[in-house]
């Protein structure tokens, strides 16, 4: 099994984005969750990708996160 793999299948990242977001609503709890997957997902894959990729993924990410409701 991949390294990657075994530190996914230990890793509890509802826990982790419940203890990050302790006064979230039931509702926006779900988003907190989703949201810490979508990060270890997103760092997994930067670990083995090169800085231009990185950089590009880190300007997407950011992009969303101060621009919502940009399509592009």
């Amino acid at each position: 099994m991949h390294q990657s793999q075994k530190a996914f299948n230990l890793s509890d990242f509802n826990l982790f984005g419940s203890l990050a977001s302790p006064l979230a609503r039931s509702e926006h709890l779900r988003t907190c969750c989703d949201l810490m997957n979508a990060f270890f997902i997103i760092e997994e894959y930067t670990d083995t990708a090169d800085v231009k990729t990185v950089q590009d993924i880190a300007s997407i990410v950011m992009g969303r996160f101060t621009q919502p409701s940009r399509t592009s």
